[in-house]
């Protein structure tokens, strides 16, 4: 094979290493890029543990995502002190104390299509849909069965 987007160093940690430049070319000419073509790219105001492709519906099961990244970044970086509250809140939901989301989304467009509230955490990677139903177990010891309409 041939090196592409890399120089090799003559001296790594444990050896000879490569470094990677992140240059165009090595991606098909996207720096950093990827090679996969999205057919669509949503936010969604969840942290997924647990997805189901039922036929041309994702379902995605989490906890909430209470902040913006970045700007919550920038609260950090600035030594704000409000923004303890939104990361202990942002803890509390990754602890399981809000529940969780269970949201439908249309594999085609990536618009969303229903959404509930769970009482429970999903176990990590814990739905399956068959039957016309969803089931979701949780992470204190359930197993939910939902009904599609």
């Amino acid at each position: 094979g041939s090196v592409v987007g890399a120089s090799v160093l003559k001296q790594g940690k444990f050896g000879g290493a490569l470094s990677f430049t992140g240059a165009k070319g090595a991606t098909g000419g996207k720096a950093g890029g990827t090679l996969v073509e999205h057919y669509w790219t949503e936010d969604i105001p969840l942290l997924a543990r647990a997805m189901v492709l039922a036929d041309r519906t994702l379902f995605v099961a989490g906890p909430p995502d209470l902040f913006e990244e970045n700007e919550t970044f920038k609260q950090l970086a600035a030594d704000d002190p409000s923004v303890q509250k939104v990361l202990e809140e942002q803890d509390s939901a990754l602890a399981g104390d809000q529940g969780a989301v269970l949201i439908a989304v249309s594999a085609d467009t990536g618009k969303t299509l229903s959404s509930i509230k769970l009482p429970a955490l999903p176990t990590w990677d814990g739905m399956a849909a068959a039957g016309g139903r969803m089931f979701v177990a949780t992470k204190d010891g359930r197993v939910i069965a939902l009904v599609g309409e």
